[in-house]
């Protein structure tokens, strides 16, 4: 009886400077907020990429949004005023129809190529936090190393579901490189256009009392000659300026 009560007061003892050992050698509170971490339910996320937290990602996607409303509103202004200035050779004009658009086709590719990287690299760990867990070789060894490796494996299959963050970063990526940067450098081409105009037609009251004389000049009288001797149907007063 006395074996048992001492050991029951050392294990009370025990647990008690184990308690006491644990309360001084607490993990002290970091007081403030890190800019650089997001918070996911209340626990502090370092590790997350900077191209996919929200501020990176709204900022890319606005820039999409600018590049569709800007090639919407110049095609409009072009098919409305039959082009948008005088193409006179200068330096302004070159730079605006070939460098600008190319620069930001550029961009846009570039953005789009830093997110779908980053979105394969946090693949795995993604798959891995699927509350019906993952296979090894879908999780922790996947790697996509080309594009159309993490397009196919965004899709659907009996192994996984679709992975949405990685197909639309690669639709995105392809978006950009197959049919953004190809045609930019033609997106504004310069080329001669013929304006149409309506005018009135103009009529000439002659009067008897004042005759019209013809102007007579050394073209007239070769046309004319030109008429008699080689039977050519022309007009003795109609000549074209080049």
């Amino acid at each position: 009886m006395s074996e048992s009560s001492s050991s029951s007061t050392k294990a009370k003892g025990l647990l008690i400077s184990i308690s006491h050992i644990a309360s001084k050698t607490s993990v002290p509170r970091i007081r403030g907020r890190n800019p650089s971490c997001n918070q996911v339910g209340g626990a502090a996320v370092a590790w997350l990429p900077y191209t996919l937290r929200w501020p990176c990602l709204v900022a890319t996607f606005v820039f999409t949004c600018l590049l569709g409303i800007a090639v919407t509103v110049v095609h409009s202004i072009s098919w409305r005023n039959s082009g948008l200035v005088t193409d006179d050779g200068s330096g302004i004009v070159q730079i605006g129809s070939k460098f600008a658009p190319t620069l930001l086709a550029t961009i846009y590719v570039f953005l789009a190529s830093i997110l779908l990287d980053d979105v394969k690299r946090t693949e795995p760990f993604a798959r891995l936090s699927s509350p019906f867990g993952a296979q090894a070789d879908l999780s922790i060894s996947w790697t996509a190393d080309a594009w159309w490796d993490a397009l196919f494996s965004s899709l659907p299959s009996r192994r996984k579901n679709t992975s949405w963050a990685m197909l639309c970063a690669t639709l995105a990526f392809v978006l950009g490189f197959l049919i953004i940067s190809p045609p930019s450098s033609s997106l504004i081409v310069s080329q001669t256009i013929v304006l149409t105009q309506e005018t009135k037609l103009l009529q000439l009251n002659i009067k008897p009392s004042i005759p019209i004389h013809a102007k007579a000049s050394s073209e007239t009288f070769y046309r004319t000659i030109g008429s008699v001797l080689q039977n050519v149907t022309t007009s003795a007063h109609l000549y074209y300026k080049q």
